[in-house]
């Protein structure tokens, strides 16, 4: 496996660059996933791929988001979250995308078919989702996306409180977990709280721009003030 380090890095981002943007287009158009991720893992460490993401052009970038949202371990969706911000929307939208599927991978597989099974449930049997994730307690303590969906469960049980207190531990966990964020914000708006609402959805924001509902949410909250 090749080293990023091993010889000069402008050398490497001028040698290497279009060969990993070769095989993201060709993974673009045939869609074969464990064809890139095979080429990519045998050429690049994650190590260079993340630096790709600091020092690469939007083309590099949005390949190297993929790569690592295949390859990647939990050690690596703070370099996914920064991308969420990335200055070019496509780098955005490909972080988005792919440190979803990053946080689902990280979770133990015996629970990774529950959440997805619990999510789709939650609109409809919240109680019976809060129910099963009650049984969760040690999974819960180091997974914020179980964190988010129990808040998610108690929001829509209208216990407020509970639920703001799950979307911070969510928060806490995971400091791109932009979901948990607007959730706990719509909450704070709910009560009365529009500062601590305006706060909360500008933080989300700055995590992730790309969300018009909650961006005219603080532009209503602002204009209540005036």
């Amino acid at each position: 496996m090749s080293d990023c380090h091993d010889f000069p890095l402008a050398d490497s981002f001028t040698a290497r660059r279009p060969l990993l943007v070769r095989w993201y287009d060709e993974w673009r158009q045939d869609s074969r996933s464990a064809e890139f991720a095979w080429k990519v893992a045998e050429r690049y460490d994650l190590a260079t791929l993340a630096e790709f993401l600091s020092r690469g052009q939007v083309a590099v970038r949005r390949a190297a988001v993929v790569a690592i949202g295949m390859l990647g371990d939990d050690r690596w969706s703070w370099v996914l979250g920064q991308r969420l911000s990335d200055p070019h929307r496509g780098v955005r939208l490909d972080a988005d995308r792919w440190i979803g599927r990053l946080w689902h991978r990280i979770t133990p597989v015996t629970h990774r078919g529950r959440l997805s099974a619990l999510a789709r449930r939650l609109c409809h049997a919240p109680r019976s989702v809060l129910a099963e994730l009650e049984n969760w307690e040690r999974i819960a303590t180091r997974h914020a996306v179980v964190w988010q969906l129990r808040g998610d469960a108690l929001a829509c049980l209208q216990h407020a409180e509970e639920a703001a207190e799950c979307y911070r531990i969510a928060c806490q966990l995971d400091r791109f977990r932009y979901p948990a964020m607007a959730a706990y914000a719509t909450l704070l708006e709910r009560e009365g709280r529009e500062t601590a609402a305006a706060w909360w959805y500008r933080r989300a924001l700055q995590v992730f721009p790309d969300m018009p509902g909650v961006r005219g949410r603080v532009q209503r909250l602002q204009q209540r003030r005036r």
